[in-house]
């Protein structure tokens, strides 16, 4: 019973990005005077690396870090 009800208070949509969430930093840097083609190339050079990606978010004012971790699948 009481694993039951733990279970139910989690909330898997609080540990994933929001629609609205706004991206401060990835990986600690900042894209606030970037061009779109300077953070998209940055962003597909962390993608094609095997290291973890750290965004931090801004949610209803406060900041959140979620980090992405890469695997093959397959």
């Amino acid at each position: 019973m009481i694993l039951t009800d733990n279970i139910s208070k989690l909330n898997h949509l609080d540990n994933a990005i929001k629609l609205n969430d706004v991206v401060k930093t990835i990986n600690g840097k900042t894209f606030n005077e970037t061009t779109y083609c300077e953070f998209y190339d940055n962003i597909n050079t962390l993608l094609q690396e095997d290291k973890t990606i750290v965004l931090i978010v801004v949610r209803n004012g406060k900041p959140i870090q979620f980090s992405i971790d890469k695997a093959l699948l397959f």
